[in-house]
């Protein structure tokens, strides 16, 4: 997913690829569609990485990674998907895309279908690789999506207005929580309960039960991620975690860079892993993050991490080293 905000915080500038300048930002870091490696693989847990950009095309902007099955695939803001062809160790692009003019910020892979999430014509979907693509924006009250998620065989879409949870059985969208000024930027659940990362912190709720509380008040998030017990909440200038469902939070940042925001927080085996700026940090029952990126260009911007069976998938927005 892409991180402009648009109506959030006017401390921000938009770069030309849509990712945020500003407070949690380097400053001398531009984004641009250079002829460069873009997605790196790590097969040993984060000790080193290889590039594994063959079959993309430059430029190209990575705005999101999804997974299913024995299928990796990645979604360019180009409004392209491409599938990792193991067999070849290249990426191949699906037959088409939706018809629309506006970015594709999301991507799921559900029951062999393919969904996207755009910036401003709400969701698509293709049952055919790609060949055909359908709208299913029924019941949507706004068609700017930044994450699709699934929890308990239920579809979620967080929108820049509200939370959605998609009725298979009607084909259509109702909404979970939120009002048109509640941006959802990540979804995720632990232990029986759904959180959700805003523009106006983290909300909660008992799955099914729709009993949705503030828990982290006063911060702005662009993403949240859980794994079996501990909540991680990105905001725009560290990194909180909470170990009691969000009763309480603590600052994560040691180890990274100072102020700076991290992308994604996901675990493998034993290991935490954050992307970061300047690549991506392991943390390994330590209490400060180690930079993990042997194999990386220096200062290379981690925005999309994803674990795929024994790999963990790193990719980029497009990057000038400076």
């Amino acid at each position: 997913m892409t991180y402009s905000l648009y109506f959030l915080l006017p401390i921000f500038i938009l770069l030309q690829d849509g990712k945020p300048q500003g407070a949690g930002a380097p400053a001398n870091k531009q984004f641009s569609a250079k002829d460069k490696s873009i997605v790196y693989f790590s097969s040993d847990n984060g000790n080193s990485w290889q590039d594994k950009s063959d079959g993309l095309p430059a430029p190209i902007v990575v705005t999101d990674i999804a997974v299913s099955g024995d299928m990796l695939a990645i979604l360019s803001k180009q409004q392209d998907i491409y599938l990792y062809d193991f067999v070849k160790v290249k990426w191949q692009r699906l037959a088409g895309k939706p018809a629309i003019s506006t970015d594709l910020d999301a991507l799921f892979i559900r029951n062999n279908n393919f969904i996207t999430g755009t910036h401003g014509d709400g969701i698509f979907v293709s049952a055919n690789n790609g060949a055909k693509w359908t709208s299913m924006n029924a019941g949507l009250g706004n068609l700017t999506i930044r994450k699709l998620v699934e929890i308990d065989n239920k579809l979620y879409a967080g929108t820049n207005g509200g939370l959605y949870v998609y009725l298979d059985k009607e084909n259509k969208w109702v909404l979970e929580f939120g009002t048109g000024s509640l941006q959802v930027n990540g979804i995720t659940a632990l232990d029986g309960e759904i959180f959700i990362g805003t523009n106006q912190g983290v909300f909660k709720s008992i799955k099914g039960l729709n009993n949705w509380i503030k828990v982290l008040p006063n911060q702005s998030l662009h993403n949240i991620s859980a794994d079996a017990q501990t909540v991680y909440a990105m905001v725009y200038s560290e990194l909180f975690v909470s170990n009691d469902k969000g009763r309480s939070w603590q600052s994560d940042q040691r180890g990274m860079p100072t102020g700076m925001y991290s992308f994604h927080v996901t675990r493998k085996d034993n290991a935490l892993f954050v992307a970061q700026w300047d690549g991506v940090y392991r943390k390994s029952g330590g209490s400060s993050w180690i930079l993990a990126s042997k194999g990386m260009p220096a200062k290379f911007p981690v925005t999309e991490l994803k674990v795929f069976k024994n790999l963990i998938i790193a990719g980029s927005s497009g990057w000038v080293n400076k």
